[in-house]
C-alpha cells in the first residue's frame, strides 16, 4: 500500500471533500456557460455551504437558507442578493448574509428594508459591472457562478435588457463569423440586429471569444447566419443549433463532428468552398436575400467589460 506524505494526502483529502460537496449541491445545465466565484468576492456562493454555515454558528437543524433580492433603503444599491435563513419549525426568517462581500458590512446592522423576493429560479444579475447567474440545481440546491457565455436566444434578450435597456425590440440569431483576409473561420456569436440604429452588433456565445475577436478587424470579418440543426462552434466547445417554443434559439453541447468550414487552414484550398455564402437562414429578415443588406455591422458588445478589458 502506497504510503502518501503530508502534502499529497491533504491534496488526496481536499479533492475528496471537492466530490462530497459537489454531490451534495447537484449538478446544473450547460456547466461550460458559468465560472466559479473567487472566495475573495463570494465565500459562501451556494446554498449548501450556507446552510453548514449557519448551523456551525449554532442554528438549529430546522433552518433553510433561500436566497432572496432585497431592496434597502439605506446603502446606494436599490437591491442586494442574500442568504436568508428561514426556520422551517416556526415558520420565521431568523438571520442573512450578504452572497458577496460588502465593505460597508456595518451597514446591514441598521437597515431598512423595502421589499424581499425569494429567488426560486435561475436568475441572472450584474455584481460590479460583471454577470453572475443564480442556479438551481438538480436536488434543488442553489448555486452562485460567474456567466462566462450564453447559449439561448432568450438569455441573451435578457442580459441585452438588464445592461443595454435601450436597446428596443432586438432580433436576436447565431451566425458564423469568417476572416475575409485570412478565409478562415473564426468562431461563432449572437447578431443582435438593432432597428433603430438600423445595425447589427456582434455578441460571443462563450465570452472567452472576445480575446479572439480582437484579433480581427470589423471590416475583415463576413458574418452568415446559422439554422436549426447546423453545426458550429464558439470557443473550444461545438454546438448543435436547435429550437423550442419556450426559450427560442438555443445551444447545446454536442459530439456530432464539425464541418470542414470549421477547421480549413484556408477555405480557397477546399473545393466547393463557394457553398458556404449559399447557406440558408429562417431567422434573418426575409428581404435579406432579395437586396443588398447594406447596414453597419461589426461592433462587439462588451456585456462583460470587467472581465474582458
Amino acid at each position: 500500500m502506497k504510503n502518501y506524505n503530508f502534502f499529497e494526502r491533504n491534496i488526496f483529502m481536499f479533492n475528496l471533500k471537492q466530490i462530497i460537496m459537489e454531490d451534495l449541491i447537484g449538478k446544473i445545465d450547460n456547466p461550460e456557460q458559468f465560472l466559479d466565484i473567487p472566495k475573495e468576492i463570494c465565500v459562501l456562493d451556494n446554498s449548501v455551504e450556507a446552510l453548514e454555515f449557519f448551523i456551525d454558528m449554532g442554528y438549529p437543524t430546522t433552518i433553510a437558507v433561500f436566497p432572496v433580492e432585497i431592496e434597502l433603503s439605506t446603502i446606494d444599491r436599490p437591491s442586494y442578493l442574500f442568504w436568508i435563513v428561514a426556520d422551517t419549525k416556526t415558520k420565521t426568517f431568523r438571520s442573512l448574509i450578504p452572497v458577496f462581500k460588502m465593505e460597508n458590512i456595518d451597514s446591514l446592522n441598521h437597515i431598512n428594508l423595502s421589499s424581499i423576493k425569494l429567488i426560486d429560479c435561475d436568475k441572472y444579475f450584474v455584481w460590479n459591472g460583471s454577470f453572475y447567474c443564480i442556479l438551481l440545481t438538480s436536488k434543488g440546491n442553489f448555486v452562485v457562478k460567474q456567466v462566462n457565455g450564453v447559449f439561448c436566444e432568450e438569455d441573451v434578450k435578457t442580459l441585452i435588457s438588464i445592461k443595454i435597456s435601450h436597446l428596443r425590440f432586438p432580433s436576436v440569431y447565431p451566425v458564423e463569423l469568417f476572416s475575409k483576409s485570412k478565409h478562415c473561420f473564426i468562431t461563432a456569436v449572437w447578431a443582435i440586429e438593432d432597428p433603430e440604429e438600423n445595425a447589427i452588433n456582434w455578441y460571443p456565445i462563450c465570452w472567452d471569444d472576445f480575446e479572439k475577436l480582437k484579433d480581427f478587424e470589423n471590416g475583415d470579418i463576413s458574418m452568415f447566419p446559422l439554422n436549426v440543426g447546423d453545426i458550429t462552434r464558439a470557443s473550444n466547445i461545438t454546438f448543435e443549433v436547435l429550437y423550442n417554443k419556450g426559450t427560442g434559439i438555443y445551444l447545446k453541447k454536442s459530439d456530432k463532428p464539425l464541418l470542414w468550414r470549421h477547421t480549413a487552414q484556408d477555405l480557397r484550398k477546399k473545393e466547393g468552398t463557394s457553398n458556404l455564402i449559399k447557406l440558408n437562414t429562417s431567422f434573418a429578415p426575409k428581404n435579406n436575400q432579395e437586396k443588398p443588406d447594406n447596414r453597419p455591422k461589426g461592433i462587439v458588445i462588451p456585456f462583460n467589460p470587467k472581465r474582458h478589458n
